[in-house]
């Protein structure tokens, strides 16, 4: 039988995304989490938290008064 992976429980996604956040320069916290469960209600699997960590990322970047979009 081929190997299947379980997901992540959000604690165990929670202290992997932190790490990988807080890397890239970026501030893990409660909004950050509740995003998280939000776009992976379900969890995933560890090989997917590296793309996990951008999309968080992007998401937290607020537009700069002035800016465009």
């Amino acid at each position: 039988p081929a190997y299947v992976p379980e997901p992540l429980s959000h604690v165990a996604m929670a202290r992997e995304l932190r790490t990988r956040v807080l890397a890239r320069g970026g501030d893990w916290g409660p909004e950050l989490y509740a995003r998280m469960v939000e776009l992976w209600p379900a969890g995933v699997t560890d090989d997917a938290l590296d793309a996990c960590a951008v999309t968080l990322l992007r998401g937290a970047l607020k537009l700069v008064a002035g800016g465009e979009a």
